[in-house]
């Protein structure tokens, strides 16, 4: 049996609220309440459930029925308020028509019942349980004495013995991790392992299983892997699972009371993890390598850092993006401070001299460093030196408080550029792609205009 859309529409009125508040006074000495009582846990969660916005063409929504999926108490809330559900409609049930058996996971279920008519009885009452049927339950009836139960496929034989082995909807499309995909190739090989346990396990027996892990072998090669790698992972996994299924019960050698000085030291627990980037095999296992060596209980893992499709989502979020509104000074003088990699061109209003120069961050970065060597009057700027030795009557000498600036702080903060942009004309005369190629364009045009107020012809970039 399943549920229909199971979180938009569980119930969440008063009624489901004092099942959720009896569950948790039941349940209470087994729970860890962190703190809160019973009624606490009841009235957060009935303010979360009518309080659940979603945005969207800019204008918000409230979700009228149901739990959010995105919060972490929904999980819980709905296996709450679905095992009322099962236990009411038991109770409803006259008692010959019961499942003889019953299995829940979370919205899915598996129940046998002595006849089809009993399972569409006990569907009736699962759906009349709620009013106005909130929860609609469906019910898949078996097709050749098979049915398919969340990844099992469970068969009931001749002789009346149930027998299972791994289920894949129609729909999956077999296709792994690229075997050239640059990972360590350690994950690799866990999933060749993993997939294949996960075949034996869910198998009643190896020869269900073989047809599975033929399949994986080859759904594995057409990704990429080599064929004896796949094969011999493969056939070491199922000799582990016949050792298991032979040996249930494996136990362990008692260790020496003083082992020997040849013997290996015990394994710690690696107490740290340190993150490396993945480059290649080599270097991995040479990281490793010294990591063991230095005796400290460290375990290493490999990441594999942004990749292509996160640089590319990066830079077309900022060049599709629109600049957020602003009315800071360089707007006012005409220029976007938020646009990097730029060169600029200074001119003294004074003396008519110029300045060329680049930045690769926001222009209103470098501007305020250029704005506050005018007003200290340091050679920190080249403009700041050109005022404080060529024209020392521009500069101010006055220091701006620190922290959060007020009203009268934001004025004065206006009026020292208002002096800059009256000391400088000040214009973006071009621009890069990056920070090499913005550069690249000032060293050109240093050597093209040769501006006096530059202390050197180049900018370290030789033609």
């Amino acid at each position: 049996m399943d549920i229909e859309s199971m979180y938009p529409s569980i119930p969440t009125h008063e009624s489901a609220m004092l099942i959720l508040m009896d569950y948790l006074r039941t349940h209470q000495d087994t729970i860890d309440l962190m703190g809160f009582t019973p009624h606490h846990i009841t009235s957060m969660m009935s303010f979360i459930t009518s309080h659940t916005y979603a945005r969207a063409c800019g204008r918000y929504f409230r979700q009228t029925t149901g739990v959010g999926t995105g919060y972490h108490s929904s999980g819980a809330y709905a296996e709450i308020i679905v095992d009322f559900t099962y236990r009411r409609a038991i109770i409803n049930t006259e008692p010959g028509e019961q499942p003889r058996f019953l299995g829940t996971y979370v919205d899915d279920s598996s129940s046998l019942f002595n006849s089809l008519e009993h399972a569409n009885t006990f569907l009736g009452h699962l759906n009349n349980v709620w009013d106005e049927g909130k929860l609609k339950f469906t019910m898949e009836e078996p097709s050749d004495r098979s049915i398919a139960f969340l990844d099992l496929q469970i068969t009931i034989t001749e002789e009346g013995l149930i027998s299972h082995q791994m289920f894949q909807k129609a729909t999956h499309s077999g296709t792994y991790l690229p075997y050239d995909s640059h990972c360590e190739m350690k994950t690799k090989l866990n999933i060749i392992a993993t997939e294949a346990r996960r075949a034996l396990t869910l198998c009643s027996n190896i020869t269900l299983a073989w047809p599975h892990l033929e399949v994986l072998r080859k759904n594995l090669v057409s990704s990429g892997y080599p064929p004896h790698l796949v094969t011999n992972t493969i056939t070491r996994e199922v000799g582990k699972h016949r050792h298991t299924t032979h040996n249930p019960s494996h136990p362990q050698p008692t260790p020496p009371p003083n082992p020997s000085p040849t013997s290996p030291r015990p394994q710690t627990e690696p107490k740290f993890t340190m993150k490396v980037p993945y480059v290649n095999e080599a270097l991995t296992r040479k990281i490793k390598k010294a990591a063991a060596r230095s005796g400290i209980p460290i375990r290493v893992v490999t990441t594999s850092g942004r990749t292509v499709k996160d640089e590319i989502k990066a830079a077309l979020s900022r060049r599709l993006a629109p600049p957020p509104p602003c009315s800071c000074e360089l707007h006012q003088a005409d220029l976007s401070c938020h646009q990097r990699n730029v060169v600029y061109k200074a001119t003294c209003r004074r003396c008519g001299e110029d300045y060329i120069g680049a930045t690769g961050r926001p222009l209103s970065e470098r501007v305020n460093e250029h704005e506050r060597s005018q007003r200290l009057g340091n050679t920190k700027s080249a403009l700041g030196r050109h005022l404080t030795e060529e024209h020392p009557e521009a500069v101010t000498m006055r220091k701006r408080k620190r922290g959060r600036p007020g009203q009268r702080e934001r004025e004065e903060r206006e009026k020292d550029f208002e002096i800059f942009f009256e000391n400088f004309d000040f214009r973006v005369v071009g621009r890069g792609r990056d920070v090499l190629e913005t550069f690249l364009r000032e060293n050109l045009t240093i050597q093209r205009e040769h501006p006096a107020l530059n202390d050197c012809q180049t900018n370290g970039f030789v033609f």
